[in-house]
């Protein structure tokens, strides 16, 4: 059960998106090397996720900022708390080079993970404005205790024929940790269907942004033992997220790995390594988080091949071990 559950962890943490008071809880595994190795580096998707959430956060606090008079830009205590968000220069034009200070002890970031370090953001323009660029990199930055590497790369698009805006998100040269044992790259559109104001500005208060996220995510294993991974997330079934949630509410993933995961199922050994879909299937009554995932599903050792079907719920800790249902 447990390597069943280690599967299920893993599917739902690729694409998962932790809420303003989650506190991340990394899945249980059994100590195998090959389990332990894995662990805690399927996070790079969900660290990336949310440095898109706190740039959108640094860049809508300078505009608002930006926007008062200089007395009292001068006198605003922006220094009582962390993150310290500074910027240069201040004087109300753009582009601007903001630092986004964590401190040195880790706190909660608007996207519900901890940071500490800082993020430097190189903005041309306010994030709701089209044709915007912000190219965002780290310094001593950590997400789940761990050192973040790479550059994302935010395109403000302007708006679709529904309104809504687009942002085109690249991700380069990433991994999370000190070894580079993962090389995790993006390329998503993500639209903003909630959270734009009348006025053309974004909603100060994050949690009413939702975003309808599109594109693929790579995982490239630099370890034999591990296989590398693909996340696709069609227009036919996008990811819904919001600012706030725990976790996508709706849409479907297909992940492909690119070498066998083994699973144990009824006693016998068994491996998964492509067509894999997660699908979000809301929030129950309990307002826990409802997924499933469909595998194609063959027997080491045999030609047999059978689709699974692995269903669970979610909460603030993590996935409820009690709630996983295996169907064949």
């Amino acid at each position: 059960m447990k390597k069943v559950f280690f599967f299920a962890a893993v599917a739902a943490l690729l694409l998962g998106c932790k809420g303003n008071e989650n506190k991340p809880e990394e899945p249980v595994v059994e100590p195998e090397q090959e389990e332990v190795e894995t662990n805690g580096y399927f996070f790079n998707t969900m660290a990336f996720n949310g440095t898109f959430v706190e740039t959108s956060n640094a860049v809508l606090y300078a505009a608002q900022e930006s926007a008062l008079p200089l007395v009292h830009r001068i006198s605003s205590n922006r220094t009582s708390s962390y993150p310290i968000i500074s910027w240069s220069p201040e004087d109300g034009t753009w582009p601007i080079l903001l630092n986004v200070d964590y401190g040195e002890t880790q706190v909660y970031g608007k996207d519900g993970l901890k940071h500490k370090g800082v993020m430097i953001i190189d903005a041309s323009g306010r994030f709701e404005s089209p044709q915007t660029t912000l190219d965002v990199s780290f310094r001593d930055f950590y997400v789940y205790g761990s050192v973040l590497h790479g550059e994302q790369h935010i395109v403000n698009n302007g708006a679709n024929e529904a309104g809504n805006l687009l942002f085109n998100v690249t991700v380069e040269n990433a991994w999370l940790g000190e070894d580079k044992t993962w090389e995790y790259s993006e390329e998503t559109t993500r639209e903003l269907i909630s959270g734009l104001l009348d006025n053309g500005n974004l909603d100060p208060e994050l949690t009413t942004h939702t975003y309808s996220i599109t594109g693929t995510m790579k995982g490239k294993s630099l370890v034999d033992t591990i296989p590398g991974y693909e996340v696709t997330i069609s227009a036919q079934q996008p990811m819904i997220i919001a600012v706030g949630d725990l976790y996508p509410v709706q849409g479907q993933v297909v992940i492909n790995l690119d070498k066998p995961y083994i699973i144990e199922y009824n006693g016998a050994q068994a491996y998964i390594k492509e067509g894999i879909n997660l699908s979000f299937d809301g929030r129950d009554n309990a307002g826990n988080y409802m997924m499933h995932v469909n595998a194609p599903l063959s027997m080491v050792g045999a030609e047999l091949y059978f689709p699974i079907t692995i269903s669970f719920a979610l909460n603030e800790e993590g996935i409820i071990e009690e709630s996983i249902r295996i169907e064949k």
